[in-house]
């Protein structure tokens, strides 16, 4: 057995069952402390990547904040429906931004 498995999604039930067909282990969650609790028990999990969706992203802000400087798991925040924030985007942006240098995915377009 890999030392880090497959995808984990963590978020609304609605917002996540479907990804459950490409193979990606799902964590529904219905408020912030069920998000914390299974963003916790992916990491422990050793997925290779943890996926939020954005209306649960700042209740598991603190424990994707201390994995930032590891490699693995890698935890990233996704749209949730047409409602979506903003965050996700920005947060790929920063990480785009700071592992090359630029902003080469979106040339500034877009910035608040």
């Amino acid at each position: 057995m890999p030392d880090q498995l497959g995808i984990a999604m963590v978020g609304a039930r609605d917002s996540i069952l479907g990804f459950r067909a490409l193979g990606i282990d799902v964590y529904p969650v219905a408020n912030d402390n069920e998000a914390v609790s299974a963003f916790g028990e992916c990491v422990s999990r050793k997925y290779a990547a943890i996926f939020v969706t954005e209306g649960f992203a700042n209740a598991v802000a603190p424990q994707m904040k201390a994995l930032a400087a590891q490699a693995l798991p890698a935890a990233v925040i996704i749209p949730e429906g047409q409602e979506s924030t903003g965050q996700g985007l920005a947060r790929l942006r920063a990480i785009v931004e700071k592992a090359i240098g630029a902003d080469i995915l979106f040339r500034g377009e877009g910035k608040q």
